[in-house]
């Protein structure tokens, strides 16, 4: 065994590809799986189908010498577990491949029979524990394992995969046994029954027996695997037919037929004088071909049925899978004659054989960030559908709503759907931003119909394409239809809100007659959010809370920056269940956790007993007015959505600050605040957005809004801010009419008491002076940034434990006094530093958000937000290395903030939370220098679509622990396109 497998192991390959669409049952992602060459000469490989699939895939041969090619599909066997792949012999340069022998008559493989095959590496990503662990993965990822087996069974049925899968039907399967090298592999992991799909099973002369297609775990004994191998029969058949380079278009089979020994065929009717000639006729058969599942509608349906045994074929006894295959290869499109047995009667039929992509073609659409397929012979077979129908795999894009996986689309905007042409004629005539209804079905259950509303997007997610399968270039073809039916949004119109809301009316007469509170009730809006792309490291999801209008005549709203922590989104105010209006982000508080949203309210009017006034807020208040056992009344909505009036006391006032960015999903966190908080423990933890009214006046002093507490799980909490900090924004909007300019020092703030400012240097004439009502004093918690082209000891700047003793003179006793930060240019700061006092002066700096959007690759880029500098703190040693670094304390202007599943920047190990600094060793500090150098190198190769997908960059990322990778990344812009987003600030929008 040790000679044949030297020499074998040269012509298995390792296929690692990347599916880049969601397609039929397959889901985009990273995968690897095996193959082995079968011909050099024009370089086929033969493997699984069910691992690779049949949507659009870029796929790479890793050979036994470790060169990589490039390679494509030539023939997808519709029915059977097996494809052919193609790779150009002249680019193998240093491996003088051979390619393995498969051998002509199966009909030699015997029970008892060992054979060897191969097993890929079983180490797996999501169980690295530390570096070390990442090391030996990237080491031995594409080595191989050697398997030694005995044949245990011929003649099985086809293994069942699960119904959401490729399983292979009417064909024979064979079972072997073997001994694993990984006795600690996790049974339940679904994953590991693929590890060896695709290698050759050997004999002991080195030749192709079959071909491995899984290998499930024993459950009592790991250290042995059950294998499935598929004969072949059929392989060799198409094989042939390749090599002469014949077009050969797959049978169209509308009846799975199983293997069913005599005693059951008995069972269901099998005369004894049928039962004596078959066993006469094919002595080594022990039972015959029974009919499992009949397509509905399909050439069979209402002819045979299910529980049929078949007798023959054009006069030709059957009693194997085997030939029917031979006997339908003839058969294209014409009438067969079969004769099965039906309850002891023979009944004879004639039936048309259809061909298989005149029924199903691999075609499917692309729209708003959304793929639909036309229901594939697969998923009908498995559900016992007529192959009509459009299928949504995995929701995604505009469809988001559709929260279930695996759908039938029944129809859209009120249109029946019956094809993918219905679907794509329809979706022509929606215009941008439009709300449609969808009814769909899940296929866990056909039985139940569901409805959603939804909004078409066509303008975050641009492309409009249907795509169809060439066998002979091996690609998917597109056709465009974007610029040719794009339809802008419809202009809207004014609308009247209705009374409509049960709420209100259920409430006591007491809040009823009192204006100030029924009118704040009636000033809260429900919103939807939709977040196209992970922007800010903010996953993209729809989210759906409560905000409070603070002016009814300039439509403004006030929500937690938890909903809405950036602008690159759409927003839908919605009153009182009635009406929508789209909302645009117009202010975003760095700190404060709050989002000032905009809606156009001259489209807008209501009826009379609901119109409703801008809520009064408390004109001046000051930092008093709120403090411990105040009793307050709360307004509101819990996390059901439903109305909460409770009375309650404040329980503390404390500061934000003890709460950390999320290394793992840095985004957005309030900060430089004062905190409050409620005795009542249901408002606390299940009340997500609300207000706090004095009790006597019911004027609101605070608001009562979800923020995010980031650790591991990611969770929130609830806080309440002092209207103080807010009301100088709300009075600016209302007497301006435009969005303030916010200023900030980029620090974090927080307390310290007496004690420990003692020992770090603060005097007893300063201890002396006015503290805080606590006792506490401020300090420099963390300083995000330092100052550009300047060493940090030329110009004094805040530092990290810096005592903040005043600011213009004024004395801060509390966190609240500084929010002078936002409304000055020049602050003057008194500390104390290492106990010694200092003044000097410090600049803010203005705030800006994120308003350059690149989606290269896959690799969402933007430049580092704010969270992002928060995590990096003071990080003086990027500095060191460049000192005219254009973002002090950061690698680089260029941030990862997500990649897309199955694009190339995940097949390549990109991984989101990343800086990049350089391509192909070019210093690129922004994205406009990014840009420029990539489309450098990119249009060499745009002259042909091979070159598109076939030459690489390297990339040089940065860890936000400041661990440095140079990785190579292959474009393809056939399948993975660049797109550009900006913001127009004039008109504060996206294009």
């Amino acid at each position: 065994w040790q000679n044949i497998i030297a020499s074998v192991s040269e012509s298995v390959v390792i296929l690692k590809f990347n599916k880049l669409f969601n397609y039929d049952i397959e889901s985009s992602g990273i995968f690897k799986t095996l193959g082995f060459i079968v011909d050099t000469k024009i370089g086929l490989i033969l493997t699984c189908k069910k691992i690779i699939g049949i949507g659009p895939t870029k796929i790479f041969a890793v050979f036994n010498n470790f060169e990589e090619i490039l390679i494509k599909p030539i023939y997808i066997d519709p029915v059977h577990d097996f494809m052919f792949l193609k790779y150009d012999p002249l680019k193998l340069k240093f491996l003088k491949a051979n390619c393995l022998n498969l051998v002509s008559n199966p009909n030699t493989i015997k029970l008892g029979l060992e054979f060897k095959i191969f097993c890929l590496n079983n180490n797996n990503l999501k169980n690295l524990n530390n570096l070390n662990d990442l090391n030996q993965f990237e080491e031995n990822e594409n080595t191989l394992n050697v398997l030694s087996g005995f044949v245990s069974k011929l003649d099985c049925n086809a293994p069942f995969y699960g119904p959401l899968s490729y399983n292979d039907f009417n064909t024979e399967y064979i079972q072997g046994l073997t001994y694993n090298s990984f006795n600690l592999l996790n049974k339940d992991d679904l994953d590991q029954r693929f590890l060896t799909s695709g290698s050759p099973v050997l004999d002991i002369n080195g030749n192709v027996i079959a071909l491995q297609t899984s290998s499930f775990i024993n459950n009592n004994d790991t250290s042995t695997s059950t294998n499935f191998f598929l004969p072949l029969y059929r392989i060799n058949y198409i094989f042939k037919k390749i090599q002469l380079n014949f077009n050969q278009n797959t049978l169209f089979k509308t009846i799975t037929w199983v293997l069913r020994t005599f005693n059951e065929c008995r069972k269901l009717g099998l005369q004894s004088s049928i039962e004596s000639i078959a066993r006469e006729k094919f002595p080594d058969i022990n039972g015959l071909l029974v009919a499992k599942v009949i397509l509905p509608f399909g050439p069979a349906f209402n002819k045979i049925r299910e529980g049929d045994i078949l007798i023959s074929i054009n006069n030709y006894d059957i009693c194997s899978l085997i030939q029917i295959d031979e006997i339908l290869d003839n058969s294209i499109n014409e009438k067969i004659s079969i004769v099965v047995e039906r309850s002891g009667e023979n009944i004879k039929l004639e039936i048309k054989v259809q061909d298989l992509f005149d029924v199903s073609p691999l075609k499917f659409l692309d729209v708003s960030g959304e793929t639909f397929n036309n229901i594939s012979y697969n998923v009908a077979r498995h559900f016992n559908l007529p192959v009509k129908g459009v299928y949504l795999h995995k929701s995604n894009g505009s469809f988001l709503d559709i929260d279930i996986s695996n759908c039938i689309i029944d129809s859209v905007d009120n249109n029946d759907i019956l094809t993918l042409e219905d679907m794509i004629e329809i979706i022509k005539k929606i215009p941008d931003d439009k709300k449609i209804a969808i009814s769909y079905r899940c296929l866990k259950n056909l039985n139940r119909q569901y409805f959603k509303i939804t909004t078409i997007d066509k303008h975050w997610f641009k492309s409009f394409r249907v795509y169809e399968f060439d066998m002979k270039s091996g690609l998917w073809l597109f056709q465009d239809l974007d610029e040719k039916y794009y339809l802008p949004s419809l202009p809207i119109k004014k609308q009247l809100v209705h009374n409509m809301n049960f709420e209100l009316n259920l409430l006591k007469d007491f809040y009823k007659q009192n204006f100030n509170v029924f009118n704040i009730i009636k000033s809260f809006v429900k919103l939807e959010i939709r977040f196209p792309f992970a922007i800010d490291s903010f996953p993209k999801s729809i989210k759906k809370c409560y905000g409070l209008i603070i002016d009814n005549s300039k439509g403004l709203v006030l929500v937690s920056r938890y909903y809405v922590p950036h602008d690159f989104c759409d927003i839908s105010v919605e009153f009182n269940d009635s009406l929508s209006l789209p909302g645009k982000a117009i202010f975003l508080h760095p700190f404060q956790n709050y989002t000032i949203i905009k809606y156009d309210p001259s489209l807008i009017s209501f009826e009379s007993n609901f119109i409703s006034a801008t809520p009064n807020f408390r004109k001046s208040p000051n930092l008093n007015t709120i403090k411990k056992n105040l009793s307050v009344l709360f307004i509101g909505y819990d996390i059901n959505f439903k109305l909460q009036i409770i009375e309650t006391r404040i329980k503390d006032v404390t500061i934000s600050n003890n709460i950390g960015v999320n290394p793992f999903s840095p985004y957005y966190k309030g900060c430089n605040i004062e905190l409050i908080k409620v005795e009542n423990n249901y408002i606390q933890t299940k009340c997500h957005m609300g207000v706090l009214c004095d009790i006597k006046t019911y004027e609101i002093i605070g608001l009562c809004i979800l923020g995010r507490q980031q650790n591991a799980y990611n969770e929130s909490y609830n806080m309440g801010i002092d209207i103080y900090h807010i009301i100088g924004i709300i009075m600016h909007f209302r007497q301006f009419n435009k969005v303030p300019k916010i200023r900030i020092l980029e620090c974090e703030f927080n307390t310290i008491s007496v004690l420990k400012a003692r020992i770090r240097g603060l005097t007893d004439e300063r201890i002396g002076s006015p503290l805080p009502p606590d006792g506490d004093a401020i300090i420099v918690q963390s300083s995000h940034v330092n100052n550009p082209n300047t060493n940090v000891m030329d110009i004094p700047t805040l530092q990290p434990n810096d005592i903040i003793l005043s600011i213009n003179e004024i004395p801060v006793n509390r966190l609240a006094d500084l929010d002078l930060m936002y409304y000055n240019k020049i602050l003057n700061f008194t500390v104390v530093r290492k106990e010694c006092e200092l003044r000097f002066r410090v600049r803010t700096q203005e705030m800006q958000n994120t308003n350059h959007i690149l989606i290269w690759s896959g690799l969402i880029l933007q430049k580092p937000h704010l969270a992002i500098r928060q995590i990096m703190n003071n990080n003086n040693r990027f500095n060191l290395a460049n000192p005219n670094h254009y973002h002090p304390g950061l690698p680089s202007g260029i941030f990862v903030s997500d990649v897309l599943e199955g694009s190339p920047g995940e097949f390549y190990n990109i991984q989101k939370n990343q800086f990049i600094t350089h391509v192909n060793d070019i210093f690129t500090p922004d994205i406009e220098s990014f840009k420029k150098v990539v489309s450098r190198f990119s249009i060499l190769n745009h002259k042909s679509t091979e070159n598109m997908m076939s030459y690489y960059l390297k990339l040089k990322v940065i860890t936000l622990t400041g661990v440095e990778f140079v990785l190579p990344i292959q474009p393809n812009y056939y399948y993975s396109p660049t797109f550009e987003f900006r913001k127009d600030s004039t008109q504060n929008s996206w294009f």
